[in-house]
């Protein structure tokens, strides 16, 4: 090979963010399918170790997510039962798809925003951060976009690097105050706040369904139990209060579970907190699509009966027969 064909730095990073956008938004995309779940190994289905569908999701799961206190210490059904039963529930109730509705729908809008973090992580993952001098004492002018964005660059070198983070908890068991943090800190954090405010402007304001996802936020909204939420935080064991907000999410909210409180007999009616949350997304488009059906058969281009009755036929069609209607149709 020679030196004309090798590529240079830019180009070989810009390479790098494009494979890896392409894998994650792929592998995120995969996870509607249940053969994607059945395959996607530990700690999901531990007999599937070798040949991942998803390696990348798995890698960064394995990386940042069962290394906590309160997920490494959980027993294996925790997995192998309740969120592969879970995943794969959502998964064969075969929910609509973008291009089924003609608009860019919530999930689709959600799983792109969360898939451009999932991008920057696996990125971090695969390819690591440059190592750079550190530097302590730089001042930091926050009304300065280039300032704010070379103070996240020293930031993440001291935190990776130095004992950033280590002072950072410390000065936090001291104050709540941000401007007793160090300058490189409040610049940091003003660049997280910024990039937090776009996205949000993005998804909220600027993308069409950002009403509806106002309205989603609100029902949200209305089922968190923050005081509860609260005092489980509160907790300084991080295993104990891990533990304690995933009992919080899985805890069935009703009378029946006051009464056991009381010595009477537990029932196991009901949902619980993240059962209700899951329910009232999908009812809202449920809803929302019966409300656009209803206004497509009262307006004057209204399909005739035999339309009608060809959609209503694709709509309680299994998800591979519907794939197949797609892909004659062109859509996908």
């Amino acid at each position: 090979m020679t030196d004309q064909d090798q590529l240079s730095s830019d180009q070989a990073h810009a390479l790098f963010e494009i494979l890896t956008s392409h894998v994650v938004l792929n592998e995120i995309e995969c996870l509607k399918y249940p053969k994607t779940i059945a395959t996607f190994g530990p700690p999901l289905q531990p007999s599937q170790a070798d040949g991942a569908s998803t390696p990348l999701l798995r890698i960064l799961l394995e990386s940042f997510i069962l290394i906590l206190p309160g997920f490494r210490n959980v027993t294996a059904r925790f997995w192998t039962d309740n969120i592969f039963r879970l995943a794969t529930t959502l998964d064969e109730a075969n929910l609509s798809e973008s291009y089924d509705k003609g608009s860019v729908g919530i999930r689709r809008t959600l799983s792109t925003a969360s898939a451009s973090i999932v991008e920057s992580v696996a990125r971090g993952r695969l390819g690591g951060y440059p190592k750079q001098a550190l530097k302590t004492d730089s001042k930091y002018d926050t009304s300065n976009p280039d300032d704010v964005a070379k103070a996240w660059d020293d930031f993440l070198q001291r935190i990776i690097y130095g004992d950033l983070l280590d002072k950072m908890f410390v000065k936090a068991a001291e104050t709540d105050e941000l401007s007793d943090h160090e300058p490189v800190v409040q610049a940091a954090h003003q660049y997280a706040l910024t990039i937090f405010a776009a996205l949000l402007h993005h998804n909220l304001i600027v993308s069409p369904r950002g009403q509806s996802m106002v309205s989603l936020l609100n029902r949200l909204h209305r089922l968190t139990p923050y005081f509860l939420v609260k005092q489980t935080l509160k907790i300084g064991n991080a295993a104990s209060m891990l533990n304690g907000m995933t009992q919080l999410l899985l805890a069935k909210m009703n009378l029946s579970t006051l009464t056991s409180w009381f010595g009477a007999q537990a029932s196991d009616s009901g949902m619980n907190l993240l059962q209700q949350i899951i329910s009232q997304v999908l009812n809202a488009e449920v809803s929302e699509l019966r409300k656009r059906l209803k206004q497509i058969e009262q307006s004057q281009d209204a399909p005739d009966k035999s339309q009608l009755e060809s959609l209503r036929k694709y709509a309680s069609q299994p998800a591979e027969e519907q794939q197949k209607m797609r892909n004659q149709s062109g859509i996908v």
